[in-house]
């Protein structure tokens, strides 16, 4: 029989087998085998490619590479009877005999905790816990050699900073890998069910035993899943229904959104956001929503289409109905300027609670009468992840390092003026209903 510490599963090997240069994160569980993963990952590429220099290994703090990256590395080396040296004082490894390579271990406590270092490779535990200013110039050390191969481990820590930094825009060659605590076949079956009831709270389960990151406080748009509302087939054909845009007023971020409406089966499908950063005015970005359509329709109709085209179809844009007031800057309103450029604008006197737009979309995500295309519509899916409570139980305004909530917003004003939500009268709480909606049809 194998010793639980010596054998990998399934997902660990596939991470293992994912080489080349490139950045690798796997958000793990507790218990889930990311740090055997590390050793193992780490002494794969020094049989490699460890003539070329030496690898990086860091932690948040130096206890933490004293107590958890050195002693885990002793015991797996040790399991898989590899020869090594440990030089304490300067914790590096020299492992290996007729290939031998180097194993230098930091801690990231300090920004420059890491300067004077060319490696082959870094092997980052625990990255998010890591100040940005400290892990950014260890992964600029991985720049010896050919390998340039990049391993970043730990339990997702919500939409932070190092999330930021890595994942939120990812380049072509960063892959994420995720490990559940169930995926590691050796721990004992109590350990699952025990961490269960010790971690109480949906999202922390989620987030500590099955490694999905969670937004603090819990998300705002908990039933929006990609694989759900992103996959075929979506609720409107694209081409097939009567398109609608959604509209948040913005000098700064002008967000948004344009979507295909099936009136007889009260479903909406939306097929693009447009997104300007930086300054616009709203006569600018209702012609730059117009080139969106038009670029739409040709792709769909398979005609050609013109501005006079868009013009004369009278789209039905929902905005904010703050838009309707009249700017010091200006003598027409953003409603009048929708107006002019072609849109029929379509609000209602005051906007609703911020708590009744987001209780239509959730609705709508949950009977699956809303879906999005996710190529076309980044920062909307990103937003709808991300997005969390704050202490005060509102949406926040901030979306991770940018506020992205206008194109919440934008989504929400067409969602509430197109199905508004209707709360079931005199709801009757009992036991039963404790995990029941109170939220019931939508119009």
């Amino acid at each position: 029989m194998k010793r639980a510490s010596v054998a990998l599963g399934d997902k660990h090997l596939m991470v293992l087998a994912d080489r080349g240069p490139g950045i690798r994160v796997v958000s793990g569980g507790y218990g889930s085998g990311k740090t055997s993963l590390g050793v193992a990952w780490m002494v794969d590429l020094g049989l490699r490619h460890g003539q070329h220099g030496p690898i990086l290994g860091t932690e948040p703090s130096y206890p933490m590479v004293r107590d958890v990256m050195e002693r885990s590395t002793m015991r797996y080396l040790d399991d898989w009877r590899l020869p090594y040296r440990l030089w304490k004082s300067d914790h590096i490894f020299e492992i290996g005999q007729a290939k031998r390579f180097e194993f230098w271990c930091r801690s990231l406590d300090k920004p420059r905790a890491v300067e004077g270092i060319n490696a082959i490779g870094l092997w980052a535990d625990e990255w998010e816990l890591c100040d940005p200013e400290a892990l950014v110039p260890a992964m600029q050390r991985v720049r010896s050699g050919t390998a340039l191969e990049t391993l970043l481990t730990g339990t997702p820590e919500g939409y932070g900073p190092a999330y930021e930094l890595v994942l939120a825009k990812p380049s072509s060659t960063t892959r994420a890998y995720v490990i559940r605590t169930a995926d590691n076949p050796f721990l004992p079956p109590s350990y699952v069910d025990e961490s269960r009831s010790r971690l109480g709270t949906d999202e922390a389960i989620k987030e500590k035993l099955d490694g999905v990151r969670t937004a603090r406080g819990g998300r705002v748009y908990s039933r929006f899943d990609r694989r759900i509302h992103c996959g075929a087939p979506p609720a409107v054909m694209p081409g097939r229904g009567r398109l609608v845009i959604g509209c948040d007023f913005n000098v700064r971020d002008a967000q948004w959104i344009v979507a295909e409406v099936d009136d007889d089966r009260r479903v909406l499908h939306v097929v693009g956001e447009v997104i300007r950063q930086g300054g616009t005015t709203t006569d600018e970005h209702a012609e730059r929503t117009a080139r969106w359509i038009m670029a739409h329709l040709e792709k769909t109709k398979c005609r050609r289409y013109t501005r006079e085209d868009v013009f004369a179809m009278r789209i039905k844009a929902h905005p904010d109905a703050s838009g309707a007031s009249l700017h010091t800057t200006s003598t027409l309103s953003d409603i009048h300027l929708l107006l002019q450029a072609g849109f029929r604008p379509d609000h209602p006197k005051a906007n609703p609670p911020i708590m009744e737009r987001v209780n239509t979309v959730n609705v709508l995500l949950r009977d699956r009468r809303l879906t999005i295309d996710a190529d076309a519509c980044p920062h909307l899916c990103r937003a709808l992840e991300t997005q969390a409570l704050d202490r005060n139980g509102e949406p926040e305004k901030k979306v991770g390092a940018s506020d992205m909530s206008h194109i919440l917003d934008a989504l929400g004003y067409a969602a509430h003026r197109l199905f508004p939500v209707h709360r079931k009268a005199n709801v009757v709480r009992s036991q039963s209903d404790a995990v029941t909606d109170d939220w019931g049809r939508v119009a």
